[in-house]
């Protein structure tokens, strides 16, 4: 019988044993590579809605995102629709959304100093642009603010009926209930201002609980879960005054892209007004 592996290390005399050795752990390493590539890469976040789709300058400049994968570290900026200038990956701090809350289902930013115009936004993961919506949203000139004179008459009044979204624990969940009322103080007990009141409430999905990494003391990396929560859309009916044109509710201005806080004695929700459906000028509740 002839021998296997020869005086040069040769196997059969024809294969190397170091080279073989080689290919054999190539041939191990690339499944293993690509196991891990699926388990831990984290997938583009997908934007499903934005809202308002259209906001006054002079509002509160808040918008709405819901979807998928949203993330910590993400940074959101904005580009005027069109514009050639608009160098994706280039942008100024001064076209940066600043994030107010953060899911990994829902998002709310607070737009920068722009004028009027319609925007695309752009979000980015360290430097690589990983979402983009065309034509987002809209800003539409403001009303000329009024400096208030002496002898101005009492602002008018109205009854108000709005759409909110609240994103709320799933603990709360069953205790948000239609004809809860609000325990807000009225605006200077203006006989006009009348608590606020949930006229309909409408689940819109349910989500379960998810980790996030977020980076702690030390520079480390801890995983976070988070609270179970509920996306809920609401129909809110209350008393208003006008202060200069714009409706208030217990310090609380009340038109698109506001936020807004309702509390009872067993919660408090905070959430963004998404739209106006009426406004009977007539009378107050």
């Amino acid at each position: 019988m002839s021998q296997v592996i020869d005086e040069r290390g040769s196997l059969f005399g024809r294969y190397n044993l170091i080279d073989l050795a080689a290919v054999v752990m190539v041939v191990v390493l690339i499944p293993m590579a690509y196991v891990a590539y699926r388990v831990f890469r984290q997938p583009a976040p997908v934007i499903t809605s934005i809202t308002p789709s259209t906001m006054s300058v002079d509002s509160a400049r808040r918008v709405r995102i819901t979807g998928q994968h949203f993330r910590p570290f993400l940074s959101a900026f904005v580009a005027k629709t069109d514009d050639p200038y608009a160098i994706p990956g280039n942008f100024p701090e001064t076209m940066r959304m600043q994030f107010m809350i953060e899911t990994p289902t829902a998002v709310e930013l607070v737009l920068p100093s722009v004028p009027p115009g319609t925007y695309d936004l752009y979000l980015y993961d360290e430097g690589r642009n990983v979402a983009h919506q065309a034509s987002a949203f809209t800003l539409i000139p403001g009303a000329r603010p009024k400096t208030p004179q002496p002898g101005d008459p009492v602002p008018d009044t109205a009854t108000i009926d709005f759409t909110a979204r609240f994103d709320v624990d799933n603990e709360i969940t069953p205790l948000v209930k239609q004809d809860a009322v609000d325990l807000n103080k009225p605006d200077n007990d203006h006989p006009a201002t009348t608590p606020a009141k949930l006229a309909s409430v409408k689940k819109l999905s349910t989500g379960g609980s998810d980790v996030a990494l977020r980076l702690g003391d030390g520079g480390r990396l801890a995983a976070v879960m988070s609270a179970p929560r509920t996306t809920i859309e609401a129909v809110i009916r209350l008393g208003v005054t006008q202060d200069h044109g714009v409706w208030v509710y217990a310090g609380q201005h009340i038109r698109p892209g506001e936020g807004f806080t309702f509390a009872t004695a067993d919660y408090l929700i905070r959430g963004l007004i998404t739209r106006i459906n009426a406004v009977n000028l007539k009378a107050p509740l």
